[in-house]
C-alpha cells in the first residue's frame, strides 16, 4: 500500500490524522464517549499500529504488578492485538500486520475491540 492509500484508509478510521515523519502517522479514534491516540508506523514490509497510551501504569508497585499481570493474562485471549509497554512504561495496545488494506483494517478493528473490552477492567485494578 502506498502512502496515499494508507493516508486515505487512516482518514476513514480516525479524526485529526497527521503525518509525523516519513512513515509515521497519528490520529484519534473515537469510541463510546472515549478517544484513543492511534499511531501507525511502517516497518519494512509491515505496519505497526498502536493505541498509546491506553493506560498509565499505577505508581503504587502492588497495583502496577496487578495491572501488568492481568494485561499479560489477557494477551492470551487476543488474536491480532497485544498489550505491551511503551518507552515511558505506559500500557499500550499494538498490532503488527502486513502492509495491505485488509490486514490493517483487521488490526484496527482488533485494537478497538480489545481496548473497549479490556480498558475498564484493567483501570479498576
Amino acid at each position: 500500500m502506498d502512502d496515499q492509500a494508507l493516508e486515505l484508509l487512516l482518514t476513514e478510521h480516525t479524526a485529526g490524522l497527521e503525518r509525523l515523519t516519513d512513515g509515521t502517522w497519528r490520529g484519534v479514534v473515537p469510541s463510546h464517549g472515549m478517544s484513543f491516540r492511534l499511531f501507525v508506523r511502517r516497518t519494512g514490509p509491515y505496519l505497526r499500529a498502536e493505541l498509546s497510551p491506553l493506560l498509565r501504569v499505577p505508581e503504587d508497585p502492588e497495583r502496577a504488578r496487578l495491572v501488568l499481570r492481568e494485561a499479560l493474562r489477557r494477551n492470551r485471549t487476543l488474536v491480532e492485538a497485544r498489550f505491551a509497554l511503551d518507552d515511558d512504561d505506559e500500557l499500550i495496545l499494538e498490532a503488527v500486520v502486513e502492509d495491505d488494506r485488509p490486514a490493517l483494517v483487521g488490526a484496527l478493528d482488533a485494537l478497538m475491540a480489545a481496548a473497549e473490552a479490556h480498558l475498564g477492567p484493567l483501570s479498576r485494578l
